[in-house]
């Protein structure tokens, strides 16, 4: 991957619960994507072109869940889940943005 030098890859990392906490999650575990209210972007006033992403994404990616088939720690700190969907094998998301999969 262009660009990736330092990038490491995790078994695990903590996503949002749904309900306000975290939650460990480890390969081949399922994540939704978080509601839009819940998102950094969407707590408070937020903008049209925030919103709009957030559709684009959920419709790039197809109806969850989704199963997490890596898990990125970028050297910059950010948290990166690489994700099997409908639509591609592999997506990479922001891993704030998405929650554990309740069954």
């Amino acid at each position: 991957m262009i660009g990736s030098q330092g990038l490491r890859y995790l078994r695990e990392t903590m996503v949002s619960d749904g309900k306000g906490g975290k939650k460990e999650v480890t390969l081949g575990d399922k994540v939704d994507l978080l509601p839009f209210e819940e998102t950094e972007a969407g707590k408070g006033d937020h903008d049209y072109m925030a919103e709009h992403c957030y559709d684009l994404q959920k419709r790039d990616l197809g109806k969850g869940p989704y199963e997490i088939r890596q898990i990125g720690h970028w050297p910059c700190g950010r948290i990166m889940l690489y994700l099997k969907t409908q639509m591609s094998d592999g997506a990479g998301v922001y891993a704030e943005e998405f929650m554990a999969h309740n069954e």
